[in-house]
């Protein structure tokens, strides 16, 4: 499967892992945490990559706090 990287989320990781990750809801989420199996920033990165694939078909956003996000979700690990 192809990595998708932007400038935006520059951490290469296939689409369809950040789909996945980004169709959790927050219990499992929770669990993932808990298990280990999944970090907040994993799943930053899985998000910010389905932001970027929204954003490129709707223009959805007018600016994403990349940094922030990374900073807040490496704090909470």
């Amino acid at each position: 499967m192809a990595a998708t990287m932007s400038r935006r989320n520059p951490c290469p990781a296939p689409l369809a892992d950040a789909d996945d990750i980004c169709r959790l809801d927050a219990r499992q989420l929770a669990s993932a945490y808990g298990s280990g199996s999944l970090s907040p920033v994993e799943v930053i990165h899985a998000v910010l990559k389905r932001a970027d694939v929204v954003d490129a078909r709707f223009n959805a956003f007018t600016r994403i706090d990349v940094e922030g996000a990374l900073q807040a979700a490496r704090l909470s690990e």
